[in-house]
């Protein structure tokens, strides 16, 4: 209708009309562009909640695993690292009751807990960008550079383990229970072969202790995405 009328005021010169007319058909689409974008930020606010509300239940969960994986990863290499003292200073073994513990120290390397399907997810997708909080998203980085960061060690620390380029090996100076069912792993040693093994050892050390770093790290970037998650803006 509004365009027969326009038309109808062209024919007839009705300038006055013309321009009234116009003005309607534009602030016509102003609106309705201006109520489009509004549903479309209605819409794009809604998600941004529920991805928030689906983050902060994974890394609840998460916080919880990696904080018992950073205290067992930092006991693993105390213990690696007293083994490793005690081969360099005893040429037989110490009379100690958790030998055992230590010897069974350098081959406990562990992959960190699952990372949030959420983040994956978001990552996959690519909808990290939705959420418009800077520092959340930066800690979302940071947390997905850690997973990173930590897969590369873990490889080269399981590379470091069953590493064939001098002998012996630490896996060649201790003798494994093949019960599945036992509850003890460590059953027999060889102390020469161990004080043999040390430079094994030593860099077995290194990569446990990176790992344990890492790990805590990772720990103190998911209670950081707990805080922000906990007080948005």
């Amino acid at each position: 209708m509004i365009l027969r009328r326009l038309t109808t005021a062209l024919r007839k010169q009705d300038w006055f009309t013309v321009v009234i007319e116009t003005l309607i058909v534009v602030f016509g689409v102003f609106i309705g562009l201006q109520v489009n974008n509004w549903n479309e930020a209605r819409v794009a606010r809604g998600n941004e909640v529920l991805l928030l509300e689906r983050l902060e239940e994974d890394f609840r969960e998460a916080e919880t695993a990696i904080a018992v994986a950073a205290a067992e990863a930092q006991q693993v290499a105390e213990d690696t690292g007293r083994l490793v003292e005690l081969v360099r200073t005893h040429e037989t073994p110490p009379d100690i009751d958790n030998l055992h513990q230590l010897l069974l120290a350098p081959a406990l390397t562990s992959p960190l807990p699952t990372e949030s399907a959420t983040y994956l997810e978001m990552i996959s997708t690519g909808s990290l960008s939705q959420i418009r909080d800077e520092r959340l998203r930066r800690a979302l980085t940071s947390y997905g550079q850690n997973i990173v960061r930590y897969d590369n060690n873990y490889q080269r620390a399981l590379t470091a383990q069953s590493s064939t380029t001098a002998r012996p090996l630490y896996i060649d100076a201790v003798r494994v229970n093949t019960e599945p069912s036992s509850a003890t792993f460590i059953v027999g040693y060889d102390w020469a072969a161990l004080r043999q093994a040390e430079p094994q050892l030593q860099t077995i050390l290194v990569f446990q202790y990176n790992l344990a770093s890492i790990t805590q790290a990772q720990l103190d970037e998911v209670r950081t995405i707990l805080a922000l998650l906990e007080k948005p803006d």
